[in-house]
């Protein structure tokens, strides 16, 4: 038993139905929801409402002004710098002072250095002047005399070497016994 061959429905196009799509349209019902509730609020803030005082106060309170102060006097200013610079030209006032108090000083030296050199060849050249010498006299003549101190004794060198200070020298034996003691 053969059944009958059903017959085959023919496919119809239906659009495709896509979570992805379905969601981009909520979010994008959710946009625009938003915007219009932006601006219908920034609309309501353009429309100045007058606020009137609170009822805790009555009358309006009105301030009192500070007292007027005096207009300060300018003091002088000394600055740090002004005062270096005067305690600098002090200085180097000082300075130029004890520099030509030394050159005055060094100058005298220099003076007196002169005139004692000078005074040197003065005297140097009156001794240069030739004197005559006296004639020596011949009539007597020079014999020389013995003289009265007494003659110098020779004393003998000492060639011989003390006994501390020999070297010794060590026999056979000797040496022997001297290796034995440290072997």
């Amino acid at each position: 038993m053969w059944k009958k061959k059903q017959k085959l429905k023919v496919t119809s196009q239906k659009p495709f139905k896509l979570r992805t799509e379905q969601r981009g349209k909520m979010k994008e019902e959710q946009l625009m929801k938003k915007v219009k509730e932006i601006l219908t609020e920034e609309e309501k803030m353009r429309i100045p409402i007058a606020q009137g005082l609170p009822w805790t106060i009555d009358e309006p309170e009105c301030l009192i002004k500070p007292p007027v102060k005096e207009s300060t006097k300018p003091i002088d200013v000394k600055l740090h710098s002004d005062v270096r610079a005067i305690d600098r030209a002090e200085f180097d006032q000082q300075v130029a002072e004890k520099l030509s108090l030394i050159e005055q000083q060094k100058m005298e030296m220099e003076r007196q250095q002169k005139l004692a050199e000078e005074e040197e060849i003065r005297r140097l050249r009156k001794e240069l002047i030739p004197k005559a010498q006296p004639m020596p006299y011949f009539d007597r003549p020079f014999i020389p005399r013995r003289s009265m101190k007494h003659p110098t004794i020779p004393k003998e060198p000492k060639f011989h070497i003390p006994h501390h200070k020999k070297i010794k020298c060590l026999s056979l034996n000797e040496m022997r016994s001297y290796s034995s003691y440290f072997n």
